[in-house]
């Protein structure tokens, strides 16, 4: 089955694959890269809370012998399980029970970080699934200017149809 996902314009898939490489300096890279691109709002946890292989990947972290940053990861997790779709996901691919057996050999510290993100999976949070963080770079305010000027610059249907949810999003709210 085929994920669509939201971003075109990074390559995703590339960074998840590079999380479950042998070489542990290429995860821990690959894991700063993602989480940088968060930080300085060049991506959005919207952008990530329906990739399916960045679940994965993140849970696969701690079955290397030498698992690093377990607490960024943990804490990754967490504030992606917030929402709806991805708890969905981390319930799909197995994550309550691989973070049930991880939590009984896990440091102290991290126990209440893993409790949080069972909690969050189990109860299916309601966060906001799709919408961009506003401060997120390239989210702009929708206006009518915005989505007038982007169908004259895009034949992309779906990038209208994008705008056009954002639009009926925003005008129902205001």
């Amino acid at each position: 089955m085929a994920t669509k996902t939201l971003r075109q314009d990074v390559d995703f898939q590339g960074l998840f694959r590079k999380l479950g490489h042998n070489l542990e300096e290429i995860r821990v890279r690959a894991l700063d890269n993602i989480l940088s691109k968060l930080n300085h709002k060049l991506i959005c946890e919207a952008d990530l809370i329906h990739e399916r292989h960045l679940f994965i990947r993140l849970l696969e972290w701690f079955n290397f012998s030498k698992a690093p940053q377990q607490e960024q990861v943990l804490n990754f997790l967490k504030t992606l399980s917030q929402h709806t779709s991805a708890a969905e996901i981390i319930q799909d691919v197995g994550g309550v029970e691989f973070l049930s057996n991880l939590r009984i050999n896990a440091a102290l510290n991290l126990q209440p970080i893993i409790d949080q993100i069972l909690e969050n999976t189990l109860r299916l949070p309601t966060a906001s699934v799709d919408q961009h963080a506003p401060e997120c770079i390239y989210h702009r305010p929708v206006t009518e200017h915005n989505i007038t000027q982007q169908s004259n610059q895009s034949g992309d249907d779906s990038c209208k149809s994008h705008h056009s949810t954002l639009t009926s999003t925003t005008t129902t709210q205001g």
